[in-house]
């Protein structure tokens, strides 16, 4: 049987594709490339077996568990998960969302509340990156931070919250997916990360010296006991 696998194409899921892409001996896998929100969908419609998914959207799913060693956090700053804006925050009446992710969109709304202690207007809709004060995920942050002189890293912010992880995204499969095969994919990750110094020969679409420190100093990828406190203190607040 053929398992179908979402998961998002940006620099921070270098190792899980790495994974799947080298040591995937085992199982037959179709990998399937969406934003981190139509991960989610593709799950929910039953479009796909497993999924790397935004934590927000955990709530909304059904008939599903949770892979327990990996995952994409980060603890204090991340880089890529930014308010890009050409005034203070404090003064910021409008912040535009972002479209890729839910999971960013609700945690600006509840820092604005709850760190900032701002209340400014959300607005959704086509992306325009010329917009005052904005939400930006994924790799774009990287060249588009340049054109704006303020910028707020939501997982330091979360950070400065609540002294714990932020979690962005877990691996989440259907209950009929067999156990062996989430085993068989866990194992391949473990191979990914043992072979991490081969992660950088990848063609990769941004200066690798940034990519070696994004990805040792600002994602955090294994799924521990903080790294779940952080995950179930988003999730209590946002419910």
């Amino acid at each position: 049987m053929i398992y179908k696998i979402a998961y998002i194409e940006y620099h921070n899921t270098l190792p899980f594709t790495f994974g799947f892409k080298n040591f995937a001996d085992h199982i037959d896998i179709e990998l399937q490339t969406f934003v981190p929100s139509q991960c989610a969908v593709q799950f929910q419609k039953g479009e796909v077996d497993i999924a790397l998914v935004p934590v927000a959207t955990l709530q909304d799913l059904k008939d599903f568990r949770v892979m327990s060693s990996y995952c994409i956090g980060s603890i204090d700053r991340v880089e890529t998960v930014t308010i890009l804006s050409k005034v203070p925050i404090n003064t910021a009446t409008t912040i535009h969302l972002d479209p890729h992710s839910r999971t960013s969109n609700t945690l600006i709304k509840l820092l604005c509340k709850e760190y900032w202690k701002i209340n400014p207007e959300f607005a959704s809709g086509p992306t325009d990156y010329d917009k005052t004060t904005q939400l930006v995920i994924g790799d774009k942050v990287f060249e588009l931070k340049k054109q704006y002189p303020y910028h707020y890293d939501l997982s330091e912010a979360w950070y400065a919250l609540t002294q714990l992880p932020f979690v962005f995204a877990v691996w989440v499969y259907r209950s009929d997916v067999p156990p062996h095969v989430i085993e068989e994919i866990e194992l391949l990750f473990d191979k990914s990360f043992n072979a991490k110094h081969l992660w950088f020969d990848e063609d990769v679409k941004i200066d690798k010296e940034i990519l070696k420190h994004y990805l040792s100093k600002n994602i955090h990828f294994i799924f521990d006991d903080n790294m779940k406190a952080g995950l179930d203190n988003f999730l209590s607040r946002i419910h």
